[in-house]
């Protein structure tokens, strides 16, 4: 026989734990009573904590021929059957703790942990509770006993007992902490005016472990703090849980991500949402879930279609939630006849549903289909034409009727202020609302919230993106002229007019300031900077604007002059679903068409049935060296004309604004302005709206960052961001491709400079680089370039690369 000091390690001990079926837990058994392991404590424990995993009843059946077990060895089996066994066995449990004749401290966390796995239980918890009272002196209430009593009442809903006992814990860990503040999240995930109450108590909580020294939250903290902040629409919270996520290089798993897509959704950041899907490595059921109900609930019912198919071509078995999450997206986007098959039977189905609370969420659709209350095509176009920031487009523009009786209004006004061309450019993007809700040039009020904030808030509370001050700057000596009146006349270069600027406010024009807030620097060579800011006047004027009429260039290419109004009409009669907006400064080259046709190809998939691409050239100020617009634009009508794009999926219209090239500022006005113009999808790239430094040999922001401001820009949650592929000419194939680090030695990347230089020489580009027609415009652009520089005609600034 073994002895006590040997029989800890002897060799059938270590054998134990790879025992992995009956078989080999009773060879094991006959070895312990040969050489005597069962008259051990140690050894049996082993034994009782294998063979309850393996087969309990023969684990009982040991346990049974124990004379006199010990109380570590109940304590034993009590704790393998709870983990192992959840609720199927509980009592199991509680007739061996009938048994001991002296509990102790370890006894009881198993115990308590069973009694709340279900409501049948929770008297037999309580009544552990007096035990614990009885039993236990006060000073030997470990830890362990007083976070097994915290967990059972916050598993029962009792959360005032359970905060109670956990305010008595000296230093609790943080298994204990992460118990309580699930317990909050998950007892308030009502909509009652005291669920609101245990939201913030659990924020409170949250606080608290934050200031204890003892412990750091992990990813089960940050879940629950997610849950309560969705709760309570707490988005500032909901981001900080996600920063410290990311700096504190905890996992974003299945777990934390729903939680995160949940917590985005239900603030209304839809971008977010997707960001942080798209970012998951593993996704389950659940996940789509969140992502699939975060859509319905704002009435992405077609892209909410095309994530559940995404969840079955996945291999993922979708449970009633799906189906339940999925047939409510349909009913609040009228789309009957998709409901209808992902309810009946689809190839996307994989398994049967039975239940209650689905048909009931079938049955909407059906209804309103047999009422004849939706016509599916009117009311995908309307889903897909969001509404404008503010719900109206602010069209400017004075009624044809009453244009000649507002020109003599005009005449008559004393005082009047002269627009250059960039102040002309933007008196033509208020007119036509691609500012809106913009009434005119900004007041000192919405220049200081767009210069400090970004967005310019509404008197209905609502928030608005506004990134770029749209204002009108004065001199001293038109400041005097002014005085008291409380209207301009405002005139072109030929002193024709062209808007009333009325109810005015004068206030100082803060050039550094604005400068800084808005470029990041207040280097000298701002290209904008120089132009529209430096050397303008020392005040602003703001006020509603009265266009007399629509703005026109008479340059040939009025005609890609589509105010909103007119793109959403446009968009309206080609029955588009959804529409993708793809803006740039520079000629079209074969990688930009990649990025543009893929995305169609992207939004196909979802289940859009017609998308169509909003291609919007920027048409207003650019620097010296950019390409003109003109030479854009026909190089543009060569790309349609050779099938690189299709014109019937394509609308070509200018951006009237002009060009700040300040980063991720301006590319949120960008993005503000295709919202107003009816897209929903907006494609960004890298470093989009950025330059070089004006005096440094390096960018100006960091490349990425346009694309990450754009996902977190208030006002802007409506609008999905498509962040741009890299693409790159693949000399393998001979063609644009999208780049593939693996084999990163087959790329070539073609600068603009590049570009430029070979178009200066007159050179071509690899095949496949842009359409030879194409190219030859930009050839012809740059042989005018340098005949006119050769008369004299041209700066060299303006054919500098």
């Amino acid at each position: 026989m073994t002895s006590p000091s040997t029989s800890n390690n002897h060799r059938c001990v270590n054998l134990i734990s790879k025992c992995k079926t009956l078989e080999n837990l009773k060879q094991i058994h006959g070895q312990f009573l040969t050489i005597g392991l069962s008259h051990h404590t140690f050894p049996l424990s082993k034994l009782l904590l294998l063979s309850s995993t393996v087969c309990l009843p023969y684990a009982l059946s040991i346990f049974r021929r124990i004379s006199n077990p010990s109380v570590f060895l109940y304590n034993t089996l009590i704790a393998s059957i709870v983990s192992n066994h959840q609720s199927t066995q509980t009592h199991l449990a509680f007739s061996l703790y009938a048994q001991i004749s002296r509990p102790n401290e370890f006894t009881y966390p198993s115990l308590l942990k069973a009694s709340g796995f279900h409501p049948r239980w929770h008297r037999h918890g309580r009544a552990l509770h007096a035990h614990v009272l009885k039993f236990l002196e006060p000073v030997n209430h470990d830890r362990f006993v007083q976070a097994a009593l915290v967990g059972f009442y916050a598993n029962c809903g009792k959360l005032r007992v359970a905060r109670s006992l956990f305010d008595r814990i000296t230093e609790p860990d943080l298994a204990t902490w992460n118990t309580l503040l699930a317990a909050y999240a998950r007892s308030s995930e009502g909509e009652g005016e005291i669920d609101l109450g245990l939201h913030e108590e659990g924020l409170r909580l949250f606080v608290n472990m934050r200031m204890s020294s003892c412990v750091r939250p992990n990813e089960v903290s940050l879940v629950a703090l997610m849950k309560s902040c969705a709760g309570l629409g707490d988005l500032c919270g909901g981001v900080w849980a996600h920063v410290y996520l990311l700096k504190s290089n905890l996992s974003l798993n299945q777990f934390v991500g729903t939680s995160l897509i949940d917590l985005y959704s239900k603030c209304g950041c839809l971008s977010f949402a997707r960001q942080v899907f798209d970012e998951m490595h593993q996704r389950d059921t659940l996940c789509y879930n969140a992502m699939i109900r975060g859509l319905a609930v704002h009435g992405f019912g077609l892209e909410a279609i095309g994530f559940y198919k995404n969840l079955i071509s996945q291999g993922l078995a979708p449970d009633d939630a799906t189906f339940v999450v999925t047939i409510s997206a349909c009913s609040h986007s009228g789309l009957v006849d998709e409901a209808a098959i992902v309810f009946s039977g689809s190839p996307f189905r994989s398994s049967p549903i039975n239940s209650h609370r689905v048909s009931l969420y079938a049955s909407r659709p059906v209804s309103l289909r047999r009422g004849g209350v939706f016509s599916r095509r009117g009311l995908a176009v309307k889903a897909a034409l969001i509404e404008p920031d503010g719900g109206k487009l602010m069209d400017l523009v004075v009624e044809e009727s009453k244009r000649r009786v507002m020109k003599r209004e005009a005449e008559t006004v004393p005082v009047r202020i002269m627009l250059n061309r960039v102040d002309l450019e933007w008196v033509h993007v208020l007119s036509e609302g691609w500012a809106s809700p913009l009434r005119g040039f900004m007041r000192q009020s919405e220049f200081l919230q767009t210069l400090h904030f970004n967005s310019i808030r509404l008197e209905d509370g609502s928030v608005v993106n506004m990134s770029v001050p749209i204002v009108l700057a004065i001199d001293d000596e038109q400041k005097s002229r002014i005085g008291d009146s409380d209207r301009v006349t405002l005139v072109d270069s030929s002193g024709n007019p062209i808007a009333i600027l009325s109810d005015i406010e004068i206030y100082k024009h803060p050039k550094e300031e604005r400068i800084a807030r808005t470029w990041g620097t207040t280097a000298p060579g701002l290209p904008y900077a120089e132009e529209a800011i430096t050397r303008s006047g020392n005040w602003l004027i703001g006020g509603d604007l009265q266009v007399l009429e629509p703005i026109k260039y008479n340059d040939g290419l009025d005609r890609f002059r589509l105010s909103p109004s007119q793109l959403r009409e446009e968009f309206t009669k080609r029955d588009a679903d959804a529409v993708f907006a793809f803006q740039l400064r520079n000629p079209v080259h074969n990688g930009h068409a990649l990025l543009m046709t893929d995305t169609r190809r992207r939004l196909l998939e979802m289940g859009y049935k017609n998308p169509v691409l909003l291609l919007n050239p920027l048409g207003g100020f650019t620097k010296a060296d950019d390409v003109p617009l003109s030479w854009r634009m026909r190089q543009h009508e060569k790309v349609l004309e050779d099938g690189v794009l299709d014109p019937e999926t394509t609308v070509v219209s200018i951006f009237p604004s002009p060009m700040h090239y300040a980063g991720p500022t301006e590319v949120q006005w960008h993005a503000k302005a295709r919202i107003n113009a009816g897209a929903n999808f907006y494609i960004v790239g890298r470093d989009p709206a950025g330059m070089a430094h004006p005096t440094e040999k390096r960018d100006l922001y960091d490349a990425d960052h346009g694309k990450q401001v754009l996902s977190m820009s208030p006002g802007l949650e409506r609008l999905n961001i498509l962040p741009f592929k890299v693409a790159a000419y693949d000399t393998t194939q001979g063609k644009m491709a999208f780049f593939d680090p693996a084999r990163s030695q087959d790329f070539l990347f073609i600068s603009g400079t590049k570009m430029r230089g070979l178009a200066k020489k007159k050179e071509n580009p690899p095949d496949g680089f842009m359409c030879p027609s194409g190219w030859k415009v930009l050839v012809d652009y740059y042989d005018s370039v340098n005949a006119e520089s050769g008369n004299g005609r041209v700066s060299e600034a303006a054919i500098s690369a």
